[in-house]
Order: structure tokens, then C-alpha cells, then sequence
């Protein structure tokens, strides 16, 4: 993870509430970041209009923390790192 001041402070601060190394913290969050592009990274978007993809539910829950939403823009990038592996 490339972290400015702000997030390493933050890292920092949590270290110092929870007694949970800052490195594991970090690990923590990148590995939620992870699941959900690896989630819809396996989604087959080949065949998929962009008005199906609409249709589709792309919420992710994470308890207690926050709700990612999967857009348009998720879906171009993964249509386009698809086309590239091909």
C-alpha cells in the first residue's frame, strides 16, 4: 500500500487504541480490498452488457465498518484488464 502522512498517522493512532501492530492493521484493511477485487475480478464480464451489469447487485457489506459499491467505472477497468490477458 503506497501511504501518505495522513494514512500512516492514522495507522499509527489505531496501533496505539487497539495494541495491534500498525503492519497487521494495514494487512487487515488491503486483505478486505483484496477479497472484493478478487470477488469481482473472477466475475465472467465478457458476455456482460453494461445494462445487465447495472442490474446486477454489486454491494459489498463489510460489518461495522463500511458498504463498497461497485460502478461503472469498476466495471470498464475489469472489462479492460480482461481484453488485455486475452
Amino acid at each position: 500500500m503506497n501511504k501518505d502522512n495522513k494514512i500512516i498517522d492514522i495507522l499509527k493512532e489505531l496501533e496505539k487504541e487497539t495494541e495491534i501492530p500498525a503492519k497487521e492493521i494495514e494487512s487487515i484493511i488491503d486483505n478486505m480490498y483484496d477479497f472484493i477485487y478478487d470477488t469481482i475480478s473472477d466475475i465472467d464480464m465478457q458476455d456482460l452488457s453494461i445494462q445487465e451489469f447495472d442490474a446486477t447487485k454489486k454491494n459489498f457489506m463489510i460489518g461495522g465498518l463500511m458498504k463498497l459499491y461497485a460502478d461503472r467505472k469498476l466495471f470498464n477497468f475489469i472489462k479492460y484488464k480482461n481484453n488485455e490477458r486475452e
